[in-house]
């Protein structure tokens, strides 16, 4: 098993945010990894299914764990050949659609749909 896919083992909610942060930051970085994906996914789960962990942070994590969901099956996109950079994905987009919905509209109340 890898690594990335066990999540930390201190138990505390806040390792776990950062060790979910550090995966999300890991996942822009090497262009949409499916493997890294999963592993936000996971411990997006593990957040939004603990009860000590505020509401509006458990909320916001069900909806990211959403998202995540289909990043982690979408293989990473081949690099081109001129600058080795990776084209523009949709797992991109979703990042960024995720990131407005949270600064600007905030995340949902608890027990609320977006």
């Amino acid at each position: 098993m890898d690594p990335r896919d066990v999540p930390p083992a201190d138990g505390r909610p806040e390792t776990l945010l950062a060790a979910t942060i550090l995966l999300m930051s890991a996942y822009a970085r090497e262009g949409g990894s499916p493997r890294l994906a999963g592993a936000v996914l996971r411990h997006l789960e593990l957040l939004a299914d603990r009860g000590d962990v505020p509401g509006v942070i458990a909320a916001t994590c069900e909806h990211a764990a959403d998202l995540w969901v289909g990043l982690s099956r979408v293989s990473a996109p081949p690099t081109t050949a001129a600058s080795g950079a990776r084209p523009a994905t949709a797992a991109a987009a979703g990042m960024r659609a995720l990131l407005r919905l949270v600064t600007e509209r905030g995340p949902a109340a608890p027990g609320v749909s977006p």
